[in-house]
């Protein structure tokens, strides 16, 4: 026998208690029935469990889609009244606090919509809050990740939760920002919502669903947090899995949803235990009735099987005599002749030998030619019997059956492989599974195996299964996946139709297009209903027959989308053929060029509209790409180097500048490729004659903070220079000293500041002590003397390029440029004090006064140079304090 095992002779009475066959086929029978039904009853149980949970999760799902989309509206909504009301701030109000604190009082569409509206400065300063804080700490929110975000984007944006500085626990801030009259950001109008209060995060929170699960939402990222939860002591807290007190086999319900435009996730908690009342109830009427089954099934059982039965027991004193007796004739022991029960079942039991023995051998046969592989283990896991159709899956020769396949995987595997193979064939219970083996000719096939357990007398023989070859399968399967994943992810508009016309499939994308749901059904829908009258045109007259000729077509079209609405595509149509070689079905995609098309239209406008008016200022106006060639170039341009555009275009900078004055220009170029937007003037020979240009390089950026090269600006500002020299003569300089005065020496800070030195500036706060009684004692004529020798001594102590200053009566100030260490500045400090107090020869009058100084250091990014002055001169005060005499430094 191919599958089977030999019959064993029949073993001879041991005496006891017999089990007979009525009592084995009632127990057997009524184990079974209760089996069967209690199985019946666990699958159904289970399926509906699936079911149920399957529903349930549907629907939550949809909440959850609909709760976060509806949370995502209300943040945008909420963004953009934040963003609306910040373009009304008027850039003067960041100078007055009074003016900052009115501005948020009454922004009457924003206020109710956030807990706390804030104007923020560029540092990060808070200085205005509507309602006010509990405490009147100053609050700084320049190192938060939203206030940065917001900075380098210049985008309005939503924070992560935070724990608010403010001492008003876990919030979200929405942050938009403030812009001066040139677009410059200045600071920013901020708005908080607290997470628990009645907002629509606190609204969230306290939300239910069924009668005992709620919302979360979440952070997304390696270290998620939460945003909303019922307990409020999980704010801000790292999200945990599932509870200790949560049964493994009744799971919670959890939908799970991103919200638009956040890193966040909204979930929808369901308590496993509540999810699975009602299967629990079921499952324990089950149980109940599957009791009372046991109880009633074996008598009706026994009562059955003693009526049917009974020509049986004669068939099998018949059959019995017959192996008593093996020579007598076949018949002679087996009355096939009776008209009743017995000669029925003799009759079918002899026909049912000779139809035992045809099966046998056409299942022999059957096993020979099938493709599929056939096999058979003992209870020790070798093969015993293999079919050629098993060979040759496997690369194997017929003396290799019993362990070959092993030798087809890798040796370290072998061992592992061996040991859980014995553990399946000694298990009741059939395999299914998948390998991955390498032949010896190199060939990788993937071997689907599947087997069922021989039993033969309650003991496990082994096993026989059957292999087929799913490496072609698994291949076109995971392509028809994949290929099913691209069309369902991709944006662009796939349709598949046949030749007629009709629409067999849509994609997603031009579902949503059409305004139409993912599962609606087509209805006979015709790709003509799609086109315009232009673009149907086109496929009757152009794309058809270039199709059938070519196989595909490639061009733009139109098409109608909802309402009606018709945008320009790029066009793609596939013919598919048949085993004939006659076009089957079609398949057209499309995707949405309108962006690209009015971005083309406006690209053309403004082209033509820049070309327009660079010729028409009198500015020299050229663009330069990040390889440092010119791109562009107006005539004022042409005019101004005296070389013609077409040899300038393309050129690079040092060719067209030369070298000198390009190494001269380098630095600034440097930096405006770096993303700095920089402005400076030039001094060069025009005909042999000095000339001053002002210039301004500003950033071209592309694909977000990605320089692609810069725009320069040219002015001859050679006039206003000469002027301005003058000018600066007249008003810049002190008439008694010959320093700067004060509104040249302001003049001169922030022209510092602009020029990006203020973090390694140091400014000296100087006034002379006892001056005043020399002016009393000797006439002010004499006090000036000593005022010109005082600032004589102040030239001599610091370099050409540090600023010297008489700010009016008996005080100075000296600005020193470029100062790496503080110690620098505090022995310039040292030495203007001791200079001071070396005595003076004012017309033979011998003079001593003395001088003491404030220092302070640096003027961060975003502040004003008032505050450096501030702080020079509190330290003065406090030098003076301290017995004068001496100089007092501030903290850097």
């Amino acid at each position: 026998m191919l599958f089977g095992a030999s019959v064993p002779a029949r073993p001879a009475d041991t005496g006891g208690v017999k089990l007979t066959l009525k009592i084995k086929t009632t127990l057997l029978v009524a184990t079974v029935l209760v089996g069967v039904l209690a199985l019946a009853g666990y699958a159904q149980n289970r399926q509906l469990s699936s079911d149920f949970r399957a529903v349930l999760q549907q629907q939550q799902d949809g909440l959850a889609d609909t709760v976060a989309d509806d949370l995502a509206d209300k943040l945008e909504t909420q963004l953009t009244v934040l963003a609306q009301s910040a373009g009304t701030f008027d850039a003067a109000f960041m100078a007055d606090p009074a003016a900052q604190q009115r501005f948020v009082a009454r922004l009457s569409g924003a206020r109710p919509l956030f807990d706390r509206l804030l104007v923020v400065t560029r540092a990060g300063l808070v200085v205005a809050n509507d309602p006010p804080p509990p405490n009147e700490a100053k609050i700084n929110v320049a190192d938060r990740e939203y206030f940065q975000r917001m900075l380098r984007t210049g985008e309005p944006v939503v924070s992560s939760p935070v724990q608010s500085r403010g001492g008003s626990g876990a919030v979200v801030l929405m942050v938009a920002p403030l812009r001066d009259a040139n677009g410059a950001i200045i600071g920013a109008l901020m708005g908080s919502l607290l997470l628990q209060r009645p907002n629509m995060f606190g609204q969230l929170a306290r939300s239910t669903v069924g009668r005992s699960g709620h919302f979360e939402v979440v952070t997304l990222g390696p270290k998620p947090v939460y945003v909303v939860h019922p307990d409020a002591a999980k704010l801000l807290a790292p999200v945990g899995e599932r509870g200790p007190d949560t049964p493994a086999h009744e799971p919670d319900v959890v939908s799970r949803q991103p919200i638009r435009g956040t890193d966040w996730e909204l979930r929808v908690v369901l308590p496993g235990a509540e999810a699975a009342a009602p299967i629990r109830q079921s499952r324990e009427r089950l149980v109940l009735h599957l009791v009372a089954l046991a109880a009633l099934s074996p008598v009706l059982v026994w009562l059955g099987m003693v009526w049917l039965l009974r020509p049986l027991s004669t068939l099998h004193a018949s059959i019995r005599r017959i192996r008593e007796a093996p020579g007598s004739a076949a018949g002679a022991g087996i009355d096939i002749t009776s008209q009743d029960e017995r000669g029925d079942l003799a009759r079918e039991f002899s026909a049912l030998m000779g139809e035992l023995q045809a099966r046998q051998a056409e299942l022999a046969a059957v096993t020979e030619a099938s493709p599929l592989g056939f096999f058979r283990t003992d209870a020790n896991g070798l093969i015993t019997y293999a079919n050629e159709a098993y060979l040759g899956l496997h690369g194997l020769a017929r003396d290799e059956i019993a362990q070959g396949w092993l030798l087809l995987l890798r040796p370290e595997i072998r061992d592992v492989i061996w040991t859980s193979w014995l553990a399946l064939i000694k298990g009741t219970k059939g395999v299914e599974s998948t390998r991955r083996f390498v032949r010896r000719d190199g060939t990788v096939v993937l071997l689907m195996m599947r087997t069922a357990p021989r039993i033969v007398d309650g003991r496990v023989e082994g096993h026989v299964g059957t292999i087929s070859d799913i490496t072609d399968q698994a291949s076109a399967e995971k392509a028809m996946r994949d290929l099913t994943k691209v069309f369902d992810s991709t944006t662009d508009f796939v349709v598949q139709s046949d030749w007629r016309g009709n629409i067999g499939y849509m994609n997603p994308a031009m579902r949503r297009a059409l305004g139409m749901a993912r599962d609606a059904p087509l209805n006979g829908m015709n790709f003509s209903e799609l086109g315009t009258p232009e673009m149907n045109e086109s496929v009757r007259s152009v794309i058809t027959p270039e199709v059938k000729k070519r196989g595909v077509w490639v061009g733009e079209s139109t098409i109608k989308l909802a309402g009606e609405r018709v945008v320009p595509i790029s066009h793609m149509v596939i013919a598919h053929l048949d085993k004939a070689g006659r076009i089957d079905h079609y398949s057209a995609i499309m995707r949405d060029i309108s962006g690209e098309v009015l971005a083309k239209e406006a690209l053309q406008r403004q082209t033509a509209t820049l070309r327009s008016v660079t010729e028409a200022i009198p500015a020299v106006v050229s663009v330069v790409g990040a390889d440092r060639r010119y791109r562009f170039v107006n005539s004022a341009f042409e005019r101004w180097h005296g070389a013609r555009r077409e040899h300038v275009i393309g050129a690079p900078m040092s060719s067209v500048l030369g070298t000198l004055e390009y190494e001269r220009t380098r630095p600034w170029v440097d930096r405006v490729l770096g993303g700095e937007a920089v402005s400076f003037d030039k001094s060069v020979l025009v005909n042999g004659a000095p000339a001053h240009l002002s210039i301004s390089f500003i950033p071209l950026r592309v694909a977000g903070d990605l320089v692609d090269g810069f725009v320069s600006v040219a002015q001859d500002i050679t006039q206003h220079k000469h002027e301005e020299e003058r000018l600066l003569d007249l008003t810049h300089k002190d008439a008694l000293t010959g320093l700067l005065n004060r509104a040249g020496f302001e003049d001169h800070l922030v022209r510092r500041l602009s020029e990006g030195g203020g973090p390694s500036l140091a400014l000296l706060y100087i006034d002379l002590d006892h001056f005043k009684p020399v002016n009393d004692a000797h006439g002010h004529a004499v006090g000036d003397h000593l005022l010109q020798a005082f600032a004589q001594r102040l030239r001599s102590l610091v370099r050409p390029t540090d600023a010297v200053a008489r700010l009016g009566g008996d005080e100075f100030a000296v600005l020193l440029a470029g100062v790496r260490d503080p110690s620098n500045a505090e022995a310039v400090a040292a030495k203007v004090i001791e200079a001071a107090a070396a005595p003076f020869d004012c017309d033979g009058i011998t003079l001593h006064i003395g001088a003491s100084a404030g220092v302070a250091f640096g003027v961060e990014f975003g502040s004003d140079w008032r505050d450096l002055v501030a702080r020079a001169d509190a330290m003065l005060y406090r030098a003076k304090q301290a017995g004068r005499g001496q100089h007092v430094v501030g903290a850097r």
